[in-house]
């Protein structure tokens, strides 16, 4: 996976279908680059963001923690609301 492959920005939804079929190991090294898009729910890619990382939660936990060691509430919030409600208990 390069930079290339993620979305260059809010708008660039089509991105996604194509990460959403990467290896556990590749989609990894995507999960960070896709949580800048969780920051802000006026970001047209956030709901399909949400969407993707919910059904594959691959190292969405670590990325989860990160946020919540910032003082930024609101995407603490963000993820609350719309992300951590669906995650699995495995995870």
């Amino acid at each position: 996976m390069s930079r290339k492959d993620l979305p260059q920005d809010e708008y660039d939804i089509r991105k996604l279908d194509s990460l959403a079929k990467l290896s556990d190991d590749n989609f990894r090294d995507a999960v960070p680059e896709l949580f800048r898009w969780t920051e802000d729910k006026e970001y047209a890619i956030y709901p399909f963001v949400i969407d993707l990382l919910a059904y594959r939660q691959v190292s969405v936990v670590d990325e989860i923690r990160k946020v919540f060691r910032t003082d930024n509430v609101a995407w603490q919030k963000n993820l609350l609301d719309d992300l951590i409600v669906r995650l699995s208990n495995g995870n």
